[in-house]
């Protein structure tokens, strides 16, 4: 594998403020068409995510920007895996590459369900796909943080608390969520929203743990320079040739 080419962190960022963004576009874009009610999703749990992706014209910013969104997210896990095959000297292998692979797959089903629409398919095949993509995300990123802990150790003590937090309430939403398939009763559309919050909530905590991204950083610093100078004898070499002549 080829460490390090860039640093991922420009990545998170685009996650992490390109999904909220594109959401409260698609949902303003919605309710200001009367597609859905206004209101503030997250809390009053007044339409669901879905919901804001359906009709024209939202739909076309919802799911182009999704789609680009999952990609984006894919590279970002091929990141993370490279990471931890490097500072563990290859002993997180097994476990780098299943974390990676849980992702995509993740990434993919929500891909398939944002294609899905009432004039395309049953809403259910939607629904199944895009929960799975949470279940699967949610395991993708509770991987990659054990071995991220066990093999280096988290220093900033700011990044572990906002992923444990963000990986615990994602325990909670994802079993309400699924409970009320079971209990129709307490069914409302702000665990879906807050499965989102929290989700991108753990992406964020990459914020404070700079130190992740600073061996990419010097490493890439340290390869420029180390062509930089080769350059530089060649070129010394070649006029000394020139004058000897």
């Amino acid at each position: 594998m080829i460490y390090f080419r860039f640093n991922p962190i420009l990545l998170i960022y685009l996650v992490a403020i390109g999904t909220p963004l594109l959401f409260t576009t698609t949902y303003i874009i919605a309710a200001y068409e009367g597609h859905v009610p206004w209101g503030i999703p997250f809390i009053q749990g007044c339409t669901y995510i879905t919901d804001t992706g359906i009709r024209p014209i939202e739909s076309y910013i919802f799911r182009s920007g999704l789609i680009s969104i999952m990609v984006i997210i894919g590279i970002i896990f091929y990141f993370f895996c490279e990471w931890l095959i490097l500072i563990s000297e290859g002993a997180a292998k097994k476990i780098a590459f299943v974390s990676f692979y849980i992702a995509i797959l993740a990434c993919l089903c929500l891909n398939i369900s944002v294609l899905q629409g009432t004039a395309e398919t049953l809403m259910g095949v939607h629904r199944i796909f895009a929960k799975t993509f949470f279940i699967l995300l949610f395991i993708s990123q509770v991987i990659y943080t054990i071995g991220d802990y066990k093999y280096r150790m988290i220093e900033n003590k700011y990044a572990l608390g906002v992923r444990v937090i963000a990986v615990f309430i994602q325990i909670i939403t994802i079993s309400l969520n699924l409970l009320s398939l079971i209990i129709p009763a307490i069914s409302t559309p702000a665990y879906e929203w807050l499965m989102v919050v929290f989700l991108l909530a753990w992406f964020w905590s990459f914020v404070f743990d700079n130190t992740i991204f600073n061996d990419q950083t010097v490493q890439l610093r340290e390869i420029k320079k180390y062509i930089k100078q080769r350059i530089n004898v060649f070129t010394i070499l070649k006029k000394f040739k020139y004058f000897k002549k």
